[in-house]
């Protein structure tokens, strides 16, 4: 599971926004268990500027709201709650990378998911939920951690139907951001276009036509282009180039809105819409993968049905 879809459980589950979220699942008893189906329509890795539907399960398991099983918050107990502030830790999982989600990460190997120790607090204050987490991983490939800041604003339109917007702001470390964003000179050399992996498990390059080439790069000097096609050009070039060398430090991630509506058209039985719009930032959004082979603006969307018992 790609970290755009842990970024969509997010929006479709309220992002922490527990007070209002038991709400409308909560059922009567020691207990309230949610579970459903989430179908989403998100970029495959993040930076992409494609975008490819995918299926996630929901689940969220309740006892006497301490402890709680979540695709959201992982597993874990509250260990503050107050009238308007609540405390919670967790352990979860933070979202890798796999080369073959995409040509366009050829040579940058993967980036294996990591368990997560999880740390994060909401207030409720006026009808707006501010949220805080951090997240850092204890697993895998790297101990990177996640830092996020949220802030929502519920209205319930009748008994059934409550609708949410917010936005949030992510800042990583230099752990997280190097493991995702930094291009070292093996992965710079593999991530180039003409190049393939051998039954030996050398490297082989495909044979250039040079003078195919000079006709091509004579035929640009020599064409008069309008501003529009020249940056679809020189953007074609760039996404066939290999990939330059880069160290990313730490520092703002992403900034994003999302909104979402949620109607429960039974006891049991409800329906979902969630939306996202996320633009990356800092060294995130300047890094060559993203740069040359994608955008910093990521948008997604999604349908959700849940069932209550």
């Amino acid at each position: 599971m790609t970290w755009l879809i842990a970024a969509m459980l997010t929006a479709m589950q309220s992002a922490h926004a527990e007070d209002y979220y038991d709400r409308r699942y909560q059922k009567e008893g020691a207990w309230s268990q949610m579970f459903g189906i989430g179908m989403l329509y998100i970029p495959e890795w993040e930076g992409d500027d494609e975008l490819a539907f995918h299926a996630t399960p929901l689940f969220d398991f309740r006892w006497r709201e301490r402890f709680f099983i979540s695709s959201r918050d992982g597993i874990g107990f509250n260990f503050y709650r107050g009238n308007r502030v609540k405390a919670a830790l967790s352990i979860g999982y933070m979202p890798g990378r796999s080369e073959g989600d995409s040509a366009n990460l050829t040579g940058l190997g993967d980036i294996s998911t990591a368990a997560s120790v999880n740390l994060f607090t909401t207030i409720e204050h006026q009808g707006w939920l501010f949220g805080m987490g951090l997240s850092r991983a204890i697993t895998g490939d790297h101990d990177g951690m996640i830092a996020a800041f949220s802030a929502d604003r519920y209205y319930v339109i009748d008994d059934e139907t409550t609708l949410n917007f917010g936005t949030t702001l992510r800042l990583a470390d230099e752990e997280y951001m190097q493991a995702f964003y930094s291009i070292n000179a093996a992965q710079s050399a593999a991530s180039s276009p003409t190049a393939t992996t051998s039954t030996s498990g050398g490297t082989e390059f495909e044979v250039v036509d040079l003078d195919a080439f000079e006709n091509v790069i004579v035929g640009f000097a020599e064409d008069e282009t309008t501003d529009n096609d020249e940056t679809a050009s020189a953007r074609d070039t760039r996404e066939k180039q290999q990939l330059p060398t880069y160290e990313a430090g730490a520092g703002l991630k992403d900034m994003g809105v999302h909104l979402n509506l949620y109607h429960k058209w039974d006891d049991n039985w409800g329906i979902g819409a969630s939306a996202t719009a996320s633009q990356m930032l800092g060294d995130a959004a300047d890094n060559p993968l993203v740069d040359y082979r994608g955008k910093s603006l990521q948008l997604g969307g999604g349908l959700y049905l849940t069932y209550t018992f």
